[in-house]
């Protein structure tokens, strides 16, 4: 799990909708006890907690004593049925999990 600190990326995923910014989002903020500043790459939130972006699947996560979620990501994007059916990908190899 990784979080994600490229602003590109974070100011392209607000563009498509999938995160909202907050006011603070990519501007050098002071530390709490410290008089060190830092980039902040929380956000406000989003529509979806867990959502897909390019080729990786993110997720919007609370850390322990932060008061706003950061993105992270939490591995490859995962694939449709039709994009399987286009890429040739056999269904009989394709797992299916019983959510019953």
């Amino acid at each position: 799990m990784k979080v994600i600190q490229d602003m590109t990326v974070l100011k392209a995923m607000q563009r498509r909708g999938l995160i909202r910014f907050h006011e603070d989002t990519g501007k050098l903020v002071g530390q709490l006890f410290s008089n060190r500043k830092a980039k902040a790459y929380y956000i406000d939130g989003g529509p979806r907690t867990v959502f897909d972006y390019d080729d990786s699947r993110y997720q919007i996560k609370y850390f322990d004593g932060c008061f706003c979620p950061f993105v992270v990501e939490i591995g490859p994007r995962l694939m449709t049925e039709e994009e399987k059916i286009v890429w040739g990908i056999p269904l009989e190899r394709v797992c299916y999990v019983n959510v019953n």
